[in-house]
């Protein structure tokens, strides 16, 4: 009997904390299957920016019965996203329908605008499950175990919850389910759900690349600009939360350049419709009057890797440029994302617990690089590291 291996997640989009679930799940479980599948909302191939190649979510209604097949749904925010919130990042006409949802929400509430756009997502995307993600093993045919990697469900509420019986029968079907932060734990329990609190797989990215496995992965784009080793500051932000604020946080990086003499390296990381990193940086970089560094959208998972890892300081929205300083013992300001604050305040050292406004982030970036945080930062990895392996080592333990 062979034992397959399915992962499925958001893997078919440019965002780099979506990319990284399955290349670290790969590196964790590999010899222990003889096989793995890698299934996304579409079928694609991400390979020449570090990615994989997928197939779309049919391939869940295929499993033999003579194998020994275990899903493993590990993705970001993937506890309650639906199929709709996927349709509007592959399909960018979607969006016109952002009014009439808004429209629902005003009249009937939020979960009623929840119903109605997985309905839509679902038809568009051909969706065989409830939701698209957080799937329940009653669901899939031949499917022996479900495992959910260290999610974040931080749209999740305690009453809102209780609106959704069928996911929360999802939810109660999973073999082993971790979540990544507190608050999403937090209200699960309190539906009688029983989870695991597990910091994210993306933790473990320093074990398994060193900066020499990285500089001979980087492209041309970074290599030739030859950056000093700690010199600089990476900065990053989505387009919803910078696009109207480009004179703002310009003003804030040319006093933190001006007080630290860091050089700042502006670099996109979520690339795919809907973070548009690239589009805000692009305006900022032109509202810039020093110099600075900026990269476009070419730049692939291993140069943000090795960027992050050189820099003395990351601030930014995404979730994963937090992990990925965290991993490396780089301090880092989170800027007022939920999923970042969630996860800063679970796992995140002491001094680097809180999120920073975008309009006021200038004294947080200062007094990170003021710190002695390496070793308080390495700590903290070696915990986050050893609790990750650990649920791993259980669940591959159960499952044979």
């Amino acid at each position: 009997m062979k034992r397959i291996l399915y992962l499925i997640g958001p893997y078919d989009r440019y965002n780099y904390g979506d990319i990284l679930f399955p290349i670290l799940i790969t590196k964790e479980l590999v010899t222990h299957f003889d096989s793995i599948e890698i299934l996304s909302t579409t079928k694609s191939d991400l390979t020449k920016i570090g990615g994989f190649k997928t197939e779309d979510f049919k391939g869940l209604n295929r499993l033999k019965s003579n194998n020994k097949n275990t899903l493993v749904v590990a993705g970001g925010e993937s506890l309650f996203v639906n199929w709709g919130i996927l349709a509007s990042y592959l399909i960018k006409q979607f969006r016109h329908l952002n009014v009439i949802f808004v429209i629902i929400r005003r009249i009937f509430g939020y979960s009623a605008k929840y119903r109605l756009q997985n309905f839509i997502g679902r038809i568009l995307l051909g969706g065989k499950t409830y939701i698209p993600l957080a799937v329940g093993k009653h669901e899939i045919k031949n499917l022996n175990y479900l495992v959910y990697n260290s999610l974040g469900g931080t749209a999740l509420n305690n009453d809102l919850l209780k609106k959704f019986p069928k996911i929360i029968r999802n939810y109660n079907s999973v073999d082993y389910l971790a979540v990544r932060d507190k608050k999403t734990n937090l209200v699960l329990k309190k539906n009688n759900i029983k989870s695991l609190l597990v910091p994210d797989i993306a933790i473990l990215i320093s074990k398994h690349f060193n900066n020499t496995f990285l500089k001979s992965k980087i492209s041309n784009q970074v290599k030739n600009e030859n950056i000093t080793n700690k010199s600089y500051i990476f900065f990053q932000i989505s387009k919803s939360i910078g696009n109207d604020k480009i004179d703002i946080i310009a003003d804030q990086l040319r006093i933190i350049h001006e007080k630290t003499g860091k050089e700042i390296v502006l670099c996109p990381i979520g690339i795919a419709l809907g973070h548009d990193n690239h589009l805000v940086l692009t305006k900022l970089s032109n509202q810039l009057e020093f110099n600075h560094l900026i990269f476009d959208e070419n730049v692939n998972i291993w140069d943000i890797m090795y960027l992050i890892s050189n820099s003395c300081l990351y601030i930014g929205t995404s979730l994963h440029g937090v992990i990925t300083s965290m991993s490396y013992g780089i301090p880092y300001v989170g800027l007022e994302i939920l999923k970042v604050k969630a996860y800063i305040e679970t796992w995140g050292v002491k001094e680097m617990s809180k999120i920073s406004n975008v309009n006021n982030f200038t004294n947080d970036a200062i007094k990170a690089l003021e710190l002695n945080s390496y070793d308080q930062l390495r700590k903290s990895f070696e915990m986050q590291k050893q609790i990750v392996e650990d649920f791993l080592d259980k669940t591959i333990r159960t499952l044979k």
